[in-house]
């Protein structure tokens, strides 16, 4: 059972655990931008937005979304901002399922963490290929997109203990105080 630190100040608490998250994206943005030559590069931080987004609100998790997608953009080298709005877009309305309809757990996770790789990989397939009608760009998305998005998403699935670690690490502590009811009928 992972215990949370014993840190009294809130804002230091909120410092520390917004200082982990920026630090484990940086890693993997360097772990993105430094493999080996190979087309197929798992976009993580993808998984890692979802992550975080799991725990946070709506708008803690679209600024989060924002910063990951402005990463990515300068990973992958795309028209600066398309990968932060799509992340933006992606991390409010997971924050918002985890808040009202799905789970905290591995399995909830695992499935909104593909629906936005798969999300994603058709966005970018359709605006960067697809509409312009390039030759054979059927084989593209079967050859290229479809593993990268499977490698995301088996790489990414890792990233849900980390995230869920420095989650309870620094999370905010309640005190949960249990009072009796005392409506008078005691028999005194």
């Amino acid at each position: 059972m992972i215990k949370p630190f014993r840190i009294h100040s809130d804002k230091l608490r909120l410092f520390l655990k917004w200082g982990a998250y920026v630090l484990v994206a940086a890693f993997l943005y360097v772990c993105m931008t430094t493999s080996a030559k190979t087309p197929l590069k798992p976009l993580l931080l993808i998984p890692f937005a979802v992550c975080v987004s799991m725990n946070e609100s709506e708008f803690a998790s679209s600024i989060w979304g924002l910063f990951c997608g402005l990463l990515l953009d300068s990973a992958c080298g795309k028209v600066f901002g398309y990968n932060a709005f799509v992340l933006m877009v992606i991390c409010m309305f997971s924050s918002l399922l985890f808040l009202y309809l799905i789970r905290r757990n591995f399995f909830g996770y695992f499935i909104v963490s593909a629906a936005a790789i798969f999300l994603h990989g058709i966005l970018d397939y359709f605006f960067y290929y697809a509409i312009w009608n390039y030759e054979n760009v059927g084989l593209l998305f079967w050859e290229t997109y479809l593993p990268q998005m499977l490698l995301t998403q088996a790489v990414g699935a890792l990233l849900y203990f980390v995230g869920k670690y420095i989650s309870i690490k620094f999370g905010t502590q309640t005190k949960i105080l249990i009072e009796e009811k005392d409506d008078g009928s005691s028999g005194e």
